[in-house]
């Protein structure tokens, strides 16, 4: 007779019962809640600073610079300093970053701002180490999501607060006074992180292996990474090309093409993040049962229909149905934001990383991700400005079903665990 699974509930209890799950489970909420009021419109924010598309592109075009610099120093910094420092470092440059935007005057002043905000990917092998060293394997998955959940939950509201506020008093003075009140909440976070979260990874034993992994250099790394990992990579790459040009471009799109308000685009980011709440649990759950693969698979066609759904719009119900679509495959957990992407990306990684290279091989991940994809943003922009708005857009569907068909026929499921 098989032994009885535990059920959801009883699954999130033991999940949460770690302080360490807890402490970046409610700085992460708290980060959303205050992000997700303005960066909904930060490109709007920046063409107000005196910005046009083409240069828009070219300057967010530093954070994907910035990532591909700082993945292989965070990598390797989550594994010698361990992973709370890192954590905590990446907040406080989050922190440098909100002051920069809120102090800017001119499009150009915005850049260091963007490069602080790049450079906390530093925490993200940190961060997924520290997680998957403090949920159980079984429930890696679900651990991931229900985090993701709880963190994401205040935007079902804060997009279309962030709307509703910038419509009343303007763009630019909108964007400010969220940015004022972010800062104090960022310095709380930092504040908590320090205080309240405890480091899991393991002293070094002094073995003569691990003091080889240690002396590894970048390159030498890379040719040790195994034939799946550089799969895993390369379809991460493409798949953040294929998201970076046109992402930056969704909310000019529909205000200047489909005639949108600010506030009927906070409605859609509000109805987006619901259906993706709604689907995350469950798409964890099945993801623990079925596979990630199967998971993953189940997210990212929904989400590659999303930028071909944006062309074929022309009012604010046609975006409603495109952002549902796109909703649904973010809450399955397979969004590709963030240095290794959404939950299930991220489990799936730990999946092919020991524990003693994961915050190694998740910066180098990072790396060859970020180098696939620095150009997207800028080419996005040149394509918007000088071809048409739609066309990042259908650049980025073809890229999806590349990435797509890499991961089916290409990529191999994980070892199973001895």
């Amino acid at each position: 007779m098989s032994e009885q699974k535990p059920g959801t509930l009883a699954v999130l209890r033991e999940i949460f019962r770690s302080r360490n799950v807890l402490v970046l489970t409610l700085t992460r909420t708290l980060s959303m809640f205050m992000g997700s009021l303005w960066w909904p419109f930060q490109a709007l924010y920046i063409l107000e600073l005196g910005a046009s598309k083409q240069s828009l592109g070219m300057i967010l075009t530093l954070q994907s610079v910035t990532e591909l610099v700082i993945q292989i120093p965070g990598g390797i910094l989550t594994d010698r300093w361990g992973r709370r420092r890192v954590i905590v470092m990446s907040t406080l440059l989050r922190l440098g970053s909100n002051l920069i935007f809120l102090s800017a005057s001119h499009w150009t002043h915005v850049a260091p701002a963007l490069v602080l905000g790049a450079a906390t990917i530093m925490s993200v092998p940190a961060s997924s180490a520290l997680l998957a060293e403090s949920i159980s394997s079984e429930n890696m998955s679900t651990g991931f999501a229900a985090i993701r959940t709880v963190a994401e939950f205040p935007m079902i509201v804060t997009s279309l607060l962030g709307g509703i506020l910038i419509d009343r008093i303007g763009i630019v003075t909108g964007v400010r006074a969220i940015l004022l009140v972010y800062s104090l909440v960022t310095l709380l976070s930092v504040v908590l992180q320090w205080r309240h979260i405890t480091e899991t990874m393991q002293p070094p034993s002094g073995d003569v292996a691990e003091e080889e992994v240690e002396r590894r250099s970048f390159f030498e790394s890379l040719r040790h990474l195994p034939r799946d990992v550089w799969v895993l990579s390369i379809i991460l790459g493409v798949s953040a090309f294929s998201l970076r040009l046109f992402s930056s471009f969704t909310v000019i799109y529909a205000v200047e093409v489909v005639g949108l308000s600010t506030t009927q685009w906070g409605l859609l980011g509000t109805l987006a993040n619901v259906v993706a709440i709604v689907f995350s649990i469950p798409g964890g759950r099945i993801a623990d049962r079925l596979g990630k693969r199967v998971g993953i698979l189940l997210s990212r066609v929904p989400m590659a229909l999303a930028p071909l759904g944006y062309t074929l719009s022309s009012s604010f119900l046609h975006l409603a149905v495109v952002r549902t679509i796109s909703g649904l495959g973010s809450g399955f957990g397979a969004d590709l934001y963030g240095a290794q992407g959404g939950p299930l990306w991220q489990a799936l990684i730990v999946d092919y990383t020991p524990q003693e290279e994961r915050g190694r091989i998740m910066g180098i991940i990072g790396t060859i991700k970020s180098v696939l994809s620095v150009p997207a943003t800028w080419i996005g922009g040149a394509l918007y400005d000088n071809v048409s708005p739609s066309t990042p857009f259908r650049f980025s569907f073809a890229m999806d079903l590349l990435a797509i068909a890499v991961f089916i026929f290409v990529l191999k499921p994980p070892k199973e665990p001895d």
